[in-house]
């Protein structure tokens, strides 16, 4: 039976209304009934008002009128306004909650590590923590920070000081940890580390670690014999000369000695065959055939010994000289001791005179130990093929990729369109013309189209077999203009969608540059902006996606392709896409049911906002005239859109968003559109009340598992962009799984069979092509399910250089929070030597210094010059949470500087290895503004020599830029409304202190930091008298990208930097054909700023 007060209430009701309907009773049962009512009435109500607080438990009230309340209500009965006032209770006791995590070392072995934590809310934070994060507070935050804390702690120690320094990591990941829950009101009442195992890998390699100590041993004892058995050889050599000596002696003075000897041997051999009876064969040995004495000395003038690498030329006379000629870095080659048995074997076969062995030890290997040389240099790097992502078939057994090749001899590049069969790694080259391009698939089979330009401007479509490589080209039509980024799609009856990225004049046709005409007048006009838009002037040509259809016949086994008239999608819209300058192919999609798209919001200032939406287009035959594109609307959310991907097994499409309408670098969220045909609302994956998202990532580029119910994304995660996935349904809970460790993850590709086809670079390799299983990743915490198929560089052995060189780690940065920084040492690090540091900040600001190739900041390429490199990701960086990104805000001259100068104090307290004495420092764009601050300020003076490449050097100039939205956002508001605060970090303004020699790069076509920038900076320094350098490329902008222009700047860099860090100059004296021109003095080689 119900007892609750709304049943009592109507029970009393029912009660009256009988004793009312009866008529007959007295007065006094009916005045009776009416105090029941009254009397369970006011028990209702007194029930309504009152609330229980239960031992350990506080509570909070929410009103209609004033929200969350202030007052935190104790153990016990309270009273309460029903229906207006709403208590809310929190547990107050400690809670155990564990956390498991997969991290990497120090020395880069995964490890998983599982924390307890004891939490509890602070009480009189309630109100504040219900406003911000619910009462699932702890499920809400302490997942993340658990991770992030123990990430960056676990950075900070190798593998074995985790065992050995147990005590000290479980203190620094208490302290830290309860730092950062203190920022959410959460008390930490224990902090423990339960759990903690290493990779299978990490055991195994323990394991042989053990078994090469013991080999090594044996290995010193073979040595140690080697060694003795040498000495033997030469003292018996020794002995045998003497005994030569001797022996010349007594013939030239008599020759009974060889007549004895004679008879000697007469009577050895007499025994020998008397013992031997009756055989018919005997066999003597050298002793019983006389002694031959030759004269003069048998010479080997030349001995070859075949190295890793090549032959190692080792001509040699007895005149003792040796010239060792040497192509390739010695360590990792042999060792000493292993060069040591190679010698004495050679010496062993060629039977050379046992007198030179000393000689070549003495001589060889000292020459050896002290060579430094490498393979890695900014030619080899440079001239490199450089590989495009795969691009995988349906059946997952071939992939297309392009690559490019610059050649300094020819000075031309050589381009390739090739076919990997993927199952083992090699290649085919399918056609080697620079006008073969956007090769693609086509259909579920071998087939392949792709675009080839043509000489009057115009673009052409042409199909093959990749498995028939001399087949002739079937020919499929051809668009009046240059075309990119092609996309198809099957649509039935033999026919196929195509989408595709061109160039529309103002009538809405497709341009064509080839026949454009020449203005009389060189004159342009502008009514608003963009006036100039990254390095380009803007012209009156927009950026627009087209359609056709492209339909097969065939005709006695002959096949032919129809392409039909392409259709502009975006003619009288309004709209632009792909978003220039950058946008590419990830700004629209193509499925059977349309094209969606990205454009950005043409009734906005395109200079101050960065709002882009999600347009849908609906096609069934891709020759139907273009439809009004349908705005994909996303509540709450009206930043930057991209990655717009259909899914292969539904009309789905995901994307991703920001929120802030004028912020470039805000979290990406992943959004979903279950089915586009039917609703145009985009969900948002994790959202939460208080708009920030329930994971702290920033999702990246997305594409759907090939049955529609995973979405993979991109994401940059402690200084890597790794591989994550999560299931396609925006309610779901579960946060996305890390599928890969390191690297930089560029394209993916997910197949039928579940596995996806990666491309991905990293510090060694330019290019690598990998499978990953997603469920084997997800159960291993991504320590296993990744499987090499192709890597261009061998993982840097093409160049000598490994992952053993790469380290990094963690320190306490200028508030609250962790900062992350790489090592790079040289491949012939040593221990007990010192080295020049090389003092790295990136860019952005809002970026990164990742594990990924680069072949305009190559972390590698500096270390090779002889550097300890150490890469900075100070306040502002991406991939570590993003309130380290957004901390950057009005503090450009703040935080990151004061991370930068503790980082500075991490290296002088812990690497003993790195000479600060000779420290040089470098950074481009916002890491060029950073140098311009340094320079003026105390950290300035603790550097030999300072490199800035296109920086900032006056934060007041700052709206002669292009994209406005990035200065009011980062400075907090505009120049007029917002002075102070571009005064505050301005480099100008400390001017006065600038000392330290520095070069300064800029570039002419940086519109983004225009060219005045640098000539300031460089005049200040002129004017000052400070050792300066200014170099500029007129045809570059904001990096510099042609490969002759890109081996100046490295070797100008590098001859800047050595000269004052004690190191030899990179070029050449005879080098004049890679060298800027010197427009007003001479060259100078010592790189000392001097005339």
């Amino acid at each position: 039976m119900s007892n609750s007060p709304q049943d009592v209430w109507r029970q009393l009701q029912r009660m009256a209304s009988q004793t009312q309907r009866g008529g007959g009773a007295p007065r006094g049962m009916m005045g009776g009934a009416g105090l029941i009512v009254m009397l369970g009435g006011a028990a209702v109500l007194a029930n309504n008002a009152l609330f229980n607080v239960d031992g350990g438990h506080r509570a909070i009230k929410y009103t209609r009128i004033g929200g969350v309340g202030k007052e935190i209500y104790s153990e016990g009965t309270h009273l309460k306004i029903p229906w207006f006032e709403t208590p809310i209770d929190y547990d107050v006791r400690a809670k155990p909650r564990n956390v498991a995590s997969l991290t990497g070392t120090k020395d880069l072995q995964m490890v998983n590590i599982t924390c307890r934590v004891l939490s509890r809310p602070r009480v009189d934070a309630l109100p504040q923590i219900y406003r911000t994060l619910g009462t699932d507070y702890d499920e809400r935050v302490l997942p993340s920070i658990v991770n992030e804390v123990l990430k960056s702690v676990v950075a900070q120690f190798n593998a074995s000081q985790l065992i050995t320094q147990r005590e000290n990591v479980a203190r620094l990941v208490r302290e830290n940890l309860s730092k950062r829950a203190a920022r959410f009101n959460i008390m930490l009442d224990d902090v423990s580390l339960t759990h903690l195992a290493f990779s299978p890998e990490f055991t195994a390699a323990v394991e042989a670690k053990q078994v090469a100590q013991q080999e090594a041993q044996r290995a010193a004892f073979v040595v140690d014999k080697a060694r003795q058995e040498k000495q033997a050889m030469v003292v018996r050599a020794q002995g045998e000369a003497r005994s030569a000596e001797l022996i010349g002696d007594a013939i030239k003075k008599s020759r009974s000695y060889v007549d004895l000897k004679r008879i000697e041997n007469a009577r050895a051999i007499a025994q020998i065959l008397q013992e031997a009876g009756g055989r018919n064969k005997v066999y003597l040995d050298s002793e019983g055939l006389g002694l031959n004495v030759t004269e003069g000395i048998v010479l080997y003038q030349e001995m070859f010994f075949t190295l890793a690498i090549g032959i190692v030329m080792i001509p040699m006379s007895d005149t003792s000289i040796v010239s060792f000629v040497r192509n390739g870095t010695f360590p990792g080659f042999l060792s000493e001791e292993g060069y040591l048995k190679e010698l004495v074997k050679m010496v062993a076969i060629m039977k050379s005179p046992l007198s030179l062995v000393p000689f070549l030890l003495s001589s060889i290997l000292p020459a050896i130990a002290a060579s430094n040389g490498t393979l890695f240099t900014p030619e080899a790097m440079l001239s490199a093929p450089r590989r495009s992502t795969a691009i995988p078939n349906a059946a997952g057994t071939l992939a297309l990729y392009t690559s490019t090749t610059w050649n300094f001899t020819t000075h031309k590049r050589k381009y390739a369109l090739s076919v990997m069969d993927l199952s083992n790694g090699s290649s085919r080259l399918f056609s080697n013309s620079s006008a073969v391009r956007n090769a693609i698939w086509l259909g579920n089979g071998t087939l392949i189209l792709w675009l080839v330009s043509e000489d009057d401007g115009s673009s052409s479509f042409h199909v093959g077999d990749a498995t028939k490589l001399n087949a002739k080209p079937i020919a499929a039509g051809s668009v009046p203009g240059s075309i990119d980024g092609v996309k198809v799609v099957e649509i039935g009856n033999g026919k196929f969608g195509v989408a595709f990225m061109g160039t529309a004049s103002p009538n809405g046709t497709l341009y064509n540059s080839a026949l454009e005409e020449t203005p009389v007048s060189s004159g342009r006009m502008y009514t608003r902006v963009f006036v100039r838009h990254w390095d380009t002037y803007l012209t009156p040509q927009r950026n627009s996606i087209w359609y056709a259809s492209l339909s097969t016949t065939s005709v006695n086994g002959t096949v032919s392709y129809k392409l039909s008239d392409p259709i502009n999608a975006l003619n009288g819209t309004g709209l632009e896409s792909p978003v220039p300058p950058s946008g590419s192919t990830d700004n629209y999609d193509i499925s059977t049911a349309g094209i969606v798209f990205v454009a950005k919001d043409p009734t906005l200032n395109p200079v101050t906002t960065t709002k882009s939406d999600v347009y849908y287009l609906p096609l069934k035959t891709f020759t139907e005239s273009a439809p009004a594109p349908q705005i994909i609307t996303t509540p709450n959310l009206e930043g930057a859109s991209t990655s717009p991907v259909f899914s292969p097994a539904s009309p789905a499409v995901a994307f991703v968003r920001m929120k802030g309408i004028s912020y470039e670098s805000d979290k990406n969220r992943l959004l979903l559109v279950p089915d586009i045909t039917k609703g145009t609302e985009a969900l948002e994956f994790f959202a939460s009340h208080n708009s920030l998202g329930g994971w702290d990532r920033s999702a990246g580029g997305a594409a759907f598992s090939v049955d529609g119910k995973t979405i993979f994304m991109l994401v940059e995660d402690f200084a890597r962009v790794r591989l994550f996935s999560v299931a396609a349904d925006p309610s779901t809970k579960t946060l996305p799984e890390q599928l890969t460790s390191d690297g930089a993850v560029s394209g993916m590709h997910p197949l039928a069979d579940g596995r996806v086809l990666i491309s991905s670079t990293n510090f060694l390799d330019n290019s690598i092509f990998s499978w990953v299983d997603p469920v084997l990743a997800a159960k291993s915490n991504a320590t296993k399910g990744v499987t090499l198929i192709s890597a261009n560089l061998k993982n840097g052995a093409t160049y000598g250089i490994s992952r053993s060189q790469i380290s990094e780690f963690y320190y306490q940065g200028d508030g609250n929070y962790m900062c992350h920084a790489w090592i790079i040492k040289p491949s012939y690090f040593k221990e007990g030597d010192t080295y020049p540091l090389a003092f790295y900040i990136h860019g952005g600001p809002q970026s990164a210094t990742e594990d990924a190739w680069s072949s305009r900041w190559n972390m590698m390429l500096y270390a090779e010059q002889g550097y300890i490199l150490v890469a900075f990701n100070p306040t502002g960086s991406t991939g570590f949470g993003q309130s380290l990104t957004d901390g950057i805000q009005n503090q450009w001259g703040g935080h990151p500087y004061n991370d930068l100068v503790k980082g500075w104090e991490y290296i002088e307290e812990n690497l003993s290895y790195v000479d600060t004495d000779r420290a040089i420092a470098l950074g481009a764009s916002y890491g060029g503004y950073m140098i311009y601050w340094v320079q003026g300020h105390d950290l300035g003076r603790k550097f030999k020599a300072l490199f800035a490449h296109d920086g900032s050097f006056n934060t007041l100039a700052q709206y002669s830029s292009e994209e406005l939205w990035f200065t009011q956002h980062d400075f907090n508001g505009t120049l007029w409304d917002n002075y102070g605060n571009y005064e505050r970090w301005n480099p100008a303004a400390h001017t006065k202190n600038w000392s330290t020699p520095q070069l300064i790069v800029h570039n002419e076509r940086d519109y983004r930091l225009p060219i005045a920038e640098g000539l300031a900076a460089f005049n200040v320094l002129q004017a000052r008298g400070v050792p300066s350098k200014f170099l500029s490329f007129p045809d570059e902008n904001h990096w510099v990208l042609k490969p002759e222009n890109s081996l100046v700047w490295h070797k100008t860099v590098l001859d800047w930097l050595n000269g004052y860090a004690g190191l030899p100059s990179y070029s050449k004296p005879e080098d004049e054909i890679y060298r800027a021109t010197l427009m007003n003095g001479p060259w100078v080689l010592s790189g000392n700023g001097s005339t």
